[in-house]
């Protein structure tokens, strides 16, 4: 396998939560499948149409996207972005190995960085997740971990609370994420 591949998906392999790992591996198993079974394999993009091998990037995001989405459905929509996603990543390398051995095109990082921009934005797509829901969602991390780290409550204005000068108080003073009890209990 070509050595940009294998560190993606060693690297995707150790990232995945460990409370994920077992649905992880079952995805990739059952995306593989899908992928090599006879009965499906000919109707891969990459197999039946030699022109789509000019333009790796398109063929590979949408068709691995694709494949995503029918194991999305197939697992009566429970499956979970955390599993799904680096799954996905982990099928593109082996469809880009695959082709790569065929002497169809070759894999270097930016293509691989842009099939990966692409097959995330289409999957997102075919599960009806809009950009700008995502960019809020993005957004609003952002500002809770902005807040958290300049000891502010989620959601409270800069300076809020604070006289200006002044450090904020340390996160287990009561400040973090997380409420605390009140003293005595309850």
């Amino acid at each position: 396998m070509n050595p940009i591949l294998e560190k993606i998906q060693a690297d995707i392999t150790a990232k995945v939560d460990p409370s994920d790992k077992e649905d992880f591996l079952n995805a990739i198993k059952a995306g593989r499948h899908i992928l090599y079974d006879p009965s499906t394999h000919q109707n891969m993009e990459l197999i039946k149409n030699p022109a789509s091998r000019k333009d790796p990037v398109n063929t590979v995001s949408k068709g691995v996207a694709g494949l995503g989405y029918v194991m999305y459905q197939q697992s009566n929509r429970q499956m979970s972005p955390n599993v799904l996603i680096p799954a996905l990543m982990m099928l593109a390398c082996d469809v880009l190995d695959f082709g790569e051995m065929a002497g169809w095109f070759k894999v270097d990082a930016p293509m691989v960085a842009a099939i990966t921009k692409e097959l995330v934005a289409e999957i997102f797509k075919k599960l009806g997740v809009k950009p700008e829901d995502l960019q809020a969602a993005i957004q609003k991390g952002k500002s809770e971990l902005d807040a958290h780290q300049a000891g502010q409550e989620p959601g409270a204005t800069p300076g809020q609370g604070q006289q200006s000068g002044q450090e904020p108080p340390p996160p287990d003073a009561g400040q973090g994420m997380l409420p605390t009890a009140a003293p005595g209990g309850a």
